[in-house]
Formats: structure tokens, C-alpha cells, sequence
């Protein structure tokens, strides 16, 4: 990978990066309670959306991209117009900050969660509450959805990560860490949920990820690095590369034929808390708690 820009802008941290479906658009939410979008031709900012009371804790378009979530500290989330910047909808109902948002990939829910350790499912037909997936003990810290829509995974500092199912919010799998489960995802074959984390190794922490089996919740494989922890992940969109990110600001590119550490990058100088891709796969992008948003060429490492 090789940098293409630093963006600065946001007063404080970065927490969330994510590209609209077009690949045109980088939107960003940060700490100093805006969200704002960023041309991913020139690397200039084009817009700032302003309307939360509380820091920006994530943000996620929707896949046709007519919409842009926002969750925040206010314990609310926002959607906006992504063209015009206008307010179309604030969401209410969770009673402490959302710590993250996801889009179903047909495009029919949005999925939320965050400190008061639930999730909710909304219908974005019309933003009515689907229903709320409650079992998590600790705080929420990601949502993601399977590519076929038709499941839910969430990690949590409980230290589980859970399947769950999109459409009647019953809880298939709990999958178990040591320590908190900072971040899961399925793989872009529907077949592997991987979840990333840290373990305890004497006086050290030592950065984890465990992929486990989707049909069973059968733990499959871990990956151990030289790393306090392992803060999120994103796969290509081939499923061929595995990113993930490091409290120490690293990137770590693994090869998914063999889950081997191919690369380790110099990402940022502090946290990072959110890795994306853009749909055309040329482009992945990072927030950190540096205060910048970075976007990185992509190419394929064959």
C-alpha cells in the first residue's frame, strides 16, 4: 500500500472512515461532533455536516448512497443527504453513546450499537425500529453484517463475539475471547466470522485474531502479533488480504490463502480505530486518534 493523502480538517480524533459506494466520496467522524466528506480526487474537503451535541463516533453510507449514518456520544444517530448536507432523520432509542453503525448490503436495515450493550436493527424503508438484539454484558464496539444480509455479528468488551440472525434477531452463536473483543467481521464468503482482540501472555498483551466457522461457532485458527492489540479489520474485496490495525498505529497486511503476515505499514501515530475499503478496490482508508484520516493505494500484491 502507498499513501495517497493525509487529510486534516477534524479537531481532535478521527474515529471513522467510509468510502460512498462510487468510490468518489470519503466521509469522516471525529471528536469535534461534524462529520465531513472529502473528494477522493483532489484529497479536499467538501463539505461539513454539523447537528450533534456529542463527538462523532462512527459513520457508514448506505449502499445505493442516497443516505449517510451517523452515530454519536448525543446517544443518537443521524441520517443525512449526502448530496445537500440536510438532515433528513435523527433516530432515538439507545440510552447511551452508539459506538457503531452498519448498513445491510441489500441495503433494507441499518444496524446500531454502543455502550448500553444492545444493538438495534432499523427498517430504512421508513426508520422504524426492527427489533433490538440484547444479550451483551459490556459495552458494543462493532456491528457487521454477512454478505447475504441475512446475519448479524457484534463484538463486545465482554469478551464474546455473536451471530445473530438479521431477520428475527434470535442469537445463533456466542463465540468467546479471553479479554475484550474489539472488532469482528465476515469474511466476503459468508463462511468465516474473524474477530480481533488481544490476550494476556505473562506482564504483556499480545494482539489476537481468531477466525472462527460461521455454521458451527467453532473456533478455526488465531493469529498472534508482536502488538498490545488488534483493533480492526477489513478484508479485501476478493477475501485474498486481510488488514488489520494496531494500538501502536499499524497496519498488518495477512495473505487469506494462508493467514502468513505479509506486510506490516507505518499507518499512523497513534490509535486506529477504523479501516475501509472503497467498492472499486483500489483504495483503503484509515481514521486515527492522530486527528488525520488517511487514504492508502490499494493494489493487488500477487
Amino acid at each position: 500500500m502507498k499513501l495517497k493523502w493525509v487529510l486534516k480538517g477534524h479537531e481532535g480524533y478521527v474515529y471513522e472512515v467510509t468510502f460512498s459506494p462510487d468510490s468518489r466520496i470519503l466521509a469522516t467522524a471525529g471528536y469535534d461532533k461534524t462529520i465531513r466528506l472529502w473528494d477522493m480526487q483532489t484529497g479536499k474537503q467538501r463539505k461539513i455536516l454539523r447537528g450533534h451535541s456529542g463527538w462523532v463516533t462512527s459513520v457508514t453510507f448506505s449502499p445505493d448512497g442516497r443516505a449517510l449514518a451517523s452515530g454519536s456520544d448525543d446517544n443518537t444517530i443521524r441520517i443525512w443527504d449526502p448530496v445537500t448536507g440536510k438532515l433528513k432523520r435523527i433516530l432515538e432509542g439507545h440510552t447511551r453513546h452508539i459506538e457503531t453503525l452498519a448498513f445491510a448490503p441489500n441495503g433494507t436495515i441499518l444496524a446500531s450499537a454502543g455502550g448500553d450493550r444492545i444493538s438495534k436493527l432499523w427498517n430504512t424503508k421508513d426508520w422504524t425500529l426492527r427489533c433490538t438484539l440484547e444479550g451483551h454484558n459490556d459495552d458494543v464496539g462493532s456491528v457487521a453484517f454477512s454478505p447475504d444480509s441475512q446475519m448479524v455479528v457484534t463484538s463486545s468488551d465482554d469478551a464474546t463475539v455473536r451471530i445473530w440472525n438479521a431477520l428475527s434477531g434470535k442469537l445463533k452463536h456466542v463465540m468467546k475471547h479471553e479479554m475484550p473483543a474489539l472488532w469482528a467481521i465476515f469474511s466476503p464468503d459468508g463462511q468465516t466470522v474473524v474477530s480481533g482482540g488481544y490476550i494476556e501472555e505473562g506482564e504483556d498483551f499480545i494482539g489476537e485474531v481468531r477466525l472462527w466457522d460461521v455454521q458451527t461457532g467453532r473456533l478455526k485458527k488465531r493469529l498472534k502479533v508482536n502488538y498490545e492489540a488488534v483493533f480492526c479489520l477489513a478484508f479485501s474485496n476478493d477475501g485474498r488480504y486481510l488488514i488489520g490495525s494496531t494500538a501502536e498505529g499499524k497496519l498488518l497486511l495477512w495473505d487469506t490463502r494462508t493467514y502468513t503476515l505479509k506486510q506490516v505499514i507505518d499507518g499512523h501515530a497513534d490509535v486506529i480505530p477504523s479501516i475501509v475499503l472503497s467498492a472499486d478496490g483500489t483504495m483503503v482508508a484509515t481514521a486515527s486518534l492522530d486527528q488525520t484520516a488517511r487514504v492508502w493505494c490499494f493494489t493487488d500484491r500477487r
